[in-house]
């Protein structure tokens, strides 16, 4: 199968060149009595506070009281603090606050990047996700406010015989810990879980169980009951799909008149977030709402910043990209999937006790009346708290020898090297055929997948000429387009060739429904987790959705077999 590129390619860049780096270091070596005074002249621009103080406001706070004449102690560490900053911001591309960002690229016939140094990056900045959370619970707390939301089943709901069970969320030092509960099954439950499926009011899902045996007072009590046993959630659960989810607690809220004091607070927010002012007032005040209106406690973590620069010209020649997929396809068999003990023993678990039958998904992942998978098994899962506070000493276990031909072949490569005196160990075309061969490997190129890696060369002519190197760090797939989801919000016309590129993935593939995965396992990983609608159908698990029901398929809809036929394979 030929590889084809999408035509766009993301890149990581550090804030600044590391020729600024160089020239610092040049200067202080030559006069070492000018690192303090050239640190701080750098740090004191308005950019560089701000980009301090986002990363940590305990920084900023100390750099502050020094340029004040306050803090005349531990200098030594602070000034050292700083530098390790400044090299970060110089020499480090992995997107980070202000100091790291990225940009987008074209492929084309050159190679041409170009950036204008003067030009300022463009910032997207949001409140934490770890916040957004918590001002959604605090508001789906109050009494005035709940009775106007919609309520839904919780998505890990299931049903085995007479009870229902489902995974229940706890909240300790701002960590989700995850446990397994169940209630009783009762004709009165059936009738709440049926009305709510689309979603249902308070008021409605009251109505709903109210009846000549149970009156009205004794059904709020039971509506309240399921809803802090969280067997029902509101609509008001934590998304990760879609537009950011702040947004769509602010657009939810709109429609309620009980809500219009905290609707007018997260309009204020919204406001000093997009506030193109510089320096470091709108952080404090958001800050300051978020902690005196919803009685949040603040943290150095409040805010999430995305860096973008617009660069006068960013393509690479598709030659480049010719050259990449080549050496690709000669390194490929290299990364077949070694087996993965923790599916191996779920799919033999599974054909003992179910053969080659279709069971429901969420049954079979059950610890206690399924068969779980990896720790979530039983014996494994069980909540012990007289063991809680208990640390028992690692037993190492032998391991045994790896005879496979890649594991020889690395140990006769890696023998040679030492006995020659070598540092670095270069493979070449026949030396790759004959393990390929040794291996029986036939690698199957994915519908889709990335590389990720750092291209190095003395000039971008001979990039095209085909004088680089690629340092080869990550590969993954499919989707190829998982790592660019989370910068879509900030880069409108990313988010475009990132839809295109998806909806060219589906269209190579028939006879096949794409459904992402919307999951939220814990609060602040929904910073990297955020990313728009793109595909036309997902899975909520443990998150809320902001997709129409009928696009949306629910866990307890899934089913999972092993075929016996081509290598036990698991379909879902």
């Amino acid at each position: 199968m030929s590889i084809v590129s999408q035509g766009f390619f993301m890149l990581r860049r550090p804030r600044y060149s590391l020729d600024l780096l160089y020239r610092f270091n040049e200067r202080v070596n030559n006069r070492p009595e000018l690192f303090e005074e050239e640190l701080i002249r750098f740090f004191s621009q308005p950019s560089m506070l701000e980009a301090i103080y986002v990363a940590s406001p305990e920084l900023y706070a100390s750099f502050i009281g020094l340029l004040e004449g306050r803090v005349r102690t531990s200098v030594a560490g602070l000034l050292k603090t700083l530098y390790k900053y400044f090299v970060r911001m110089t020499s480090r591309s992995t997107p980070y606050g202000l100091f790291a960002g990225c940009a987008m690229g074209e492929i084309s016939d050159t190679t041409n990047i170009r950036f204008d140094e003067t030009a300022p990056p463009e910032t997207h900045v949001r409140l934490d996700m770890n916040y957004v959370a918590e001002v959604a619970e605090a508001i789906s707390r109050q009494t005035e406010v709940r009775s106007r939301l919609k309520f839904y089943p919780n998505t890990s709901l299931y049903r085995i015989g007479d009870t229902y069970r489902y995974v229940e969320c706890s909240l300790n030092n701002q960590k989700r810990a995850y446990v397994l509960a169940s209630v009783e099954r009762s004709a009165y439950l059936d009738r709440v879980l049926l009305a709510a499926r689309d979603g249902c009011l308070v008021g409605e899902l009251i109505d709903s169980v109210t009846s000549a045996d149970i009156g009205r007072e004794e059904a709020t009590w039971y509506i309240d009951a399921l809803i802090n046993a969280q067997i029902l959630v509101s609509e008001l659960a934590a998304t990760v799909t879609g537009q950011e989810f702040f947004f769509t607690i602010t657009e939810k809220l709109r429609g309620i008149g009980e809500a219009e004091k905290d609707l007018f607070q997260l309009e204020k927010i919204t406001e000093l977030l997009r506030s193109a002012e510089p320096g470091i007032g709108k952080y404090k005040a958001v800050e300051s709402l978020v902690t005196k209106h919803f009685a949040i406690a603040g943290s150095k973590d409040l805010i999430q910043t995305d860096l973008f620069f617009r660069p006068r010209s960013c393509t690479i020649s598709g030659r480049v990209i010719e050259t990449l997929t080549k050496e690709y396809k000669n390194l490929a068999f290299l990364g077949l999937r070694n087996p993965q003990p923790e599916m191996e023993l779920f799919k033999k678990r599974f054909a003992d006790r179910y053969g080659q039958r279709e069971m429901p998904l969420l049954e079979v992942l059950d610890c206690e009346t399924g068969i779980g998978y990896g720790d979530v098994m039983a014996g494994k899962a069980d909540n012990l708290p007289l063991l809680e506070d208990l640390r028992f000493p690692g037993i190492a276990k032998p391991g045994l020898a790896d005879t496979s031909p890649l594991a020889v072949f690395r140990e006769k490569l890696f023998r040679q090297a030492v006995t020659d005196g070598e540092n670095r160990i270069s493979l070449t075309d026949c030396m790759l055929k004959d393990l390929q061969k040794q291996m029986n490997a036939t690698a199957e190129d994915p519908d889709s997948f990335y590389l990720f890696g750092n291209l190095i060369a003395g000039s971008e002519q001979d990039m095209d000429r085909g004088n680089f190197k690629f340092a080869f760090k990550a590969m993954g797939g499919p989707s190829g387009l998982k790592l660019l989801g989370r910068f879509c919000h900030g880069h409108e016309q990313l988010a475009e060739r990132v839809k295109m590129a998806v909806a060219e993935e589906e269209r190579s593939v028939s006879d096949v429904v794409f459904a992402e995965i919307a999951h939220l396992p814990q609060a602040r990983a929904g910073n990297v987790l955020m990313r728009p609608h793109l595909r036309d159908f997902e899975i909520p698990y443990l998150a809320g959705s902001s997709m129409p029901r009928e696009n949306q398929i629910t866990p307890d809809d899934l089913m999972v077999s092993v075929s016996a036929s081509g290598g036990d394979h698991i379909m879902v």
